[in-house]
């Protein structure tokens, strides 16, 4: 599935390579995660053992992370139009308001930093659900969990080719009247996401 990901993404870089100044690092990277990908998956069937079985089994993870700032990078030069205008129309369309403006009327520290927490596990809760199937040691199952999570994430990061949007928090900034608070853990989420 990372293989799969990875040439599709390369040949975005190719078709689009005149609004990729750094193309060629790019393109140099992709080689270069596709032979250690092939190289740890060769070292897993040459030796076997607990250690290339651990670093088979969680460096899609790794390169989970990688693709996804990549995309800060990528997405923009390949597709530079923001939906975010057309996304906050469909918002007025269904809601009325804009979401973010009316839930202002509810903002407190508390509910702040459950939202964000609850936002952020997009990210955490597959890592548990996989890690909480290996520490099962139910190979086929993990294998399996490990490839849904895969999936799910690059075919939301296709989205972000798609439609990409820098979101409600940077484009409707002069609509918000109240700051975001939380209680520490917000702040932490927020910037690190």
């Amino acid at each position: 599935i990372f293989l799969g990901y990875l040439a599709a993404v390369t040949l975005v870089v190719m078709v689009f390579w005149q609004s990729i100044p750094e193309f060629g690092i790019l393109l140099t990277d992709h080689v270069l995660a596709a032979g250690l990908i092939l190289g740890m998956a060769a070292a897993y069937e040459r030796f076997g053992g607990r250690f290339w079985l651990l670093v088979r089994s969680w460096y899609p993870l790794l390169f989970v992370t990688m693709a996804f700032r990549e995309l800060f990078y990528l997405v923009h030069r390949v597709n530079p139009h923001d939906a975010d205008a057309w996304l906050m129309g469909i918002d007025l369309k269904v809601f009325g308001t804009h979401p973010t403006v009316w839930l202002e009327r509810f903002l407190h520290p508390a509910l702040t930093e459950y939202l964000q927490v609850v936002y952020s596990s997009y990210y955490f809760i597959p890592v548990l659900v996989v890690g909480l199937i290996y520490a099962r040691r139910s190979r086929d199952r993990f294998d399996e969990a490990m490839s849904v999570t895969l999936l799910g994430f690059f075919v939301s990061y296709v989205g972000y080719f798609l439609v990409p949007a820098i979101g409600p928090r940077f484009t409707m900034a002069h609509l918000q009247t109240v700051p975001l608070e939380g209680y520490g853990l917000f702040e932490v989420l927020r910037l690190s996401l």
